[in-house]
């Protein structure tokens, strides 16, 4: 491939030929098409090998959050008795209101709705993690570490939210390197009523429009207006519940590494501790330590800097309850592995293969997930 020769920051699509937009979107189609291959033959597998056949069981019904998801897009307002904190989990309406769409509200296929709409994510946001490599002159097969990082796999093999919420806030940035406000903003509201955590990546996005193009209202435009979005639904899920998610169990934001801490003693034993030690907390820290390196040795804040000081920050502060339980830190650490894959393909490229390498290896951790299904 050849590499572009722009440099690594420039915030319009017009910075780059035509020739290398065109590459990068080839190489988008690509990636994003091989992992939607790899993705729905894995499905089928576990579909055939450990489902008998049956894609409800994706959704874990009584076991897992899946559940939440399904009976929101199959009961609608008659979901609120299924649900254990029912504004907490209408908050994230956006993923079971398409599979209810796309399911014609039959629930026969609503099953296989769920599946669809996360596989069409799953390889939209590996697609869309390659195009911006490119961008960064970097090769596009690390994108298939997002497609391989485990927590991309449990929201897919569990009917979550997470991958419909960052293939909108991965489009958003897109759009914000191609100068365009108003798609950024309206990705990114999207991406929030897929899930909170699309509000972390457009925190990056606002970061870096404050602080890297000195465009202050542009910043405020991207954090608050998707906010505001969110907020509206909130309120008006309290018109109608009185009640609002602002907490659910315990999810209170704490310290950096305060909740890994915490959760050791939750954790019990060497392997619950080290996992997400290894594969996010050192990550995370080694990132944030970099990145701030960065900004203060050049007086200025790149894209991907921004992007990665806000996800790493976000995984710092998890709260002991997201680090106690594996699958939920694995969920939340998706845009870590993406932010982080970014700043390294701008401003470390050597390092890229090893984040790569140990990113990818989680990807052995899902046959013992789908067994335990």
């Amino acid at each position: 491939m050849r590499q572009l020769t722009r440099n690594p920051d420039q915030s319009q699509s017009q910075a780059l030929s035509a020739e290398e937009s065109a590459q990068a979107r080839r190489w988008a189609w690509r990636m994003g098409g091989l992992a939607l291959i790899v993705g729905a033959a894995a499905v089928v597998i576990a579909l055939q090998v450990r489902f008998d056949g049956d894609p409800l069981r994706f959704a874990n019904l009584d076991r897992y959050d899946g559940q939440f998801a399904y009976y929101i897009a199959r009961y609608g307002v008659d979901a609120v008795p299924r649900l254990d904190a029912p504004s907490f989990r209408l908050m994230r309406i956006l993923y079971p209101l398409l599979a209810r769409l796309l399911s014609l509200g039959s629930p026969a296929l609503l099953a296989w709705a769920l599946i669809g709409v996360n596989l069409i994510a799953y390889a939209v946001g590996t697609g869309l993690v390659a195009y911006l490599l490119v961008t960064w002159q970097a090769s596009p097969w690390y994108s298939l570490t997002y497609a391989a990082w485990i927590g991309c796999l449990v929201v897919l093999f569990m009917d979550l939210n997470e991958l419909l919420c960052m293939a909108f806030a991965l489009a958003a940035i897109v759009a914000y390197r191609r100068d365009r406000l108003g798609l950024t903003i309206a990705l990114f509201a999207l991406s929030a009523l897929g899930k909170e955590m699309g509000l972390t990546v457009a925190a990056g996005v606002a970061l870096h429009a404050a602080l890297g193009k000195g465009k202050w209202g542009e910043a405020f435009a991207i954090g608050g207006i998707p906010f505001a979005v969110l907020l509206a639904w909130v309120a008006a899920l309290y018109l109608w519940l009185g009640e609002v998610p602002t907490q659910y169990g315990n999810s209170t934001l704490l310290p950096p590494l305060v909740g890994y801490v915490m959760g050791l003693e939750v954790m019990g034993g060497l392997r619950p501790a080290v996992e997400p030690g290894l594969w996010l907390a050192l990550p995370a820290v080694l990132l944030t330590v970099g990145a701030l390196i960065q900004v203060i040795k050049t007086r200025g804040i790149t894209l991907a800097t921004a992007l990665v000081l806000v996800g790493a920050g976000w995984v710092l502060i998890m709260p002991t309850a997201t680090w106690a339980h594996a699958i939920a830190s694995w969920r939340v650490g998706i845009p870590l592995v993406a932010t982080g894959l970014f700043y390294l393909a701008e401003s470390h490229r050597r390092l890229l293969p090893y984040a790569a390498a140990l990113w990818s290896t989680s990807v052995m951790f899902l046959p013992i997930i789908i067994v335990q299904m």
